[in-house]
């Protein structure tokens, strides 16, 4: 579906942080560099793209100068399976949980793989 090589130096999503007022705002930084690989995948798929609704196997290898990117639609049983949880919060909760107890730093982690069964 897709399969591209995009020049990016890896970067990380900044926590939310808290204004004045208890209002929570996404930092700027991490806006930008949403919008910059919305931008570059906007420039690779052909416009106006619509957004699937299909499951998808996702992987992402991450370089010091370029992210590599595979997108493929996968069999659509697995979706409900665990109730359609978002995969990424429930690894976050499973690293989260390991932190100081299995690794010193989930910065340790060079290989994840989230799979839903």
């Amino acid at each position: 579906m897709i399969h591209a090589s995009i020049p990016w130096v890896p970067k990380t999503k900044d926590r939310p942080r808290h204004g004045k007022f208890g209002h929570t705002y996404t930092p700027t930084a991490t806006k930008k560099s949403e919008a910059a690989i919305i931008e570059e995948l906007a420039s690779r798929l052909l416009l106006p793209y619509e957004p699937t609704e299909e499951p998808l196997a996702i992987a992402l290898y991450f370089g010091e100068t370029h992210t590599w990117l595979d997108v493929d639609v996968v069999a659509p049983h697995t979706e409900k399976q665990i109730g359609g949880r978002d995969l990424d919060n429930l690894g976050k909760l499973w690293l989260d949980a390991m932190d100081k107890v299995v690794f010193k730093n989930d910065k340790q982690v060079v290989d994840l793989r989230l799979v839903k069964m």
